[in-house]
């Protein structure tokens, strides 16, 4: 779902190199917001869709039972959910031909590596994705304060 949504920002890629390019920051914003959206959408979409598949059609779906919980399975959607977003700003940052997430990214992974193994030793199996998600809310301001440096 994660790819499917994100194929909405990677179509744009080319425009948005060429718009920042021009300094066409009138044609570049308002196609990036729409395109953000459409992403947002089909994400929420897909997971709908899950959602009633691993809900309503459990008994009639055989692999549904080895899926994660539910609860899990909400967790790490949310988490995705909030990289969608993430994936969006980072792309339009991108196309500014400079990476300055680099500092979030490493911190991100060193905290999502120690707290899910923290998780893993100490609490139940439901709370496994808990620090992939809080990881992406934590990190989502940070990225969108670098993202404001940037959006004219």
């Amino acid at each position: 779902m994660f790819g499917i949504a994100n194929i909405w920002m990677t179509i744009i890629v080319p425009k948005m190199n060429m718009f920042v390019s021009q300094s066409d920051y009138d044609t570049l914003n308002p196609m990036f917001k729409r395109h953000l959206l459409l992403a947002v959408l089909t994400y929420l979409l897909g997971v709908l869709v899950l959602f009633l598949g691993v809900t309503v059609f459990k008994s009639y779906i055989p692999f549904v039972d080895r899926l994660v919980s539910v609860s899990s399975l909400a967790l790490i959607s949310l988490a995705w959910l909030v990289q969608v977003v993430i994936n969006a700003l980072a792309l339009y940052i991108r196309a500014h031909k400079e990476e300055p997430l680099v500092t979030v990214s490493f911190v991100s992974g060193v905290y999502i590596g120690m707290v899910t193994w923290l998780i893993a030793l100490h609490l139940p199996v439901e709370y496994f994705f808990a620090g992939f998600l809080s990881a992406y809310i934590w990190g989502l301001p940070w990225v969108f304060l670098i993202f404001k440096r940037y959006m004219k």
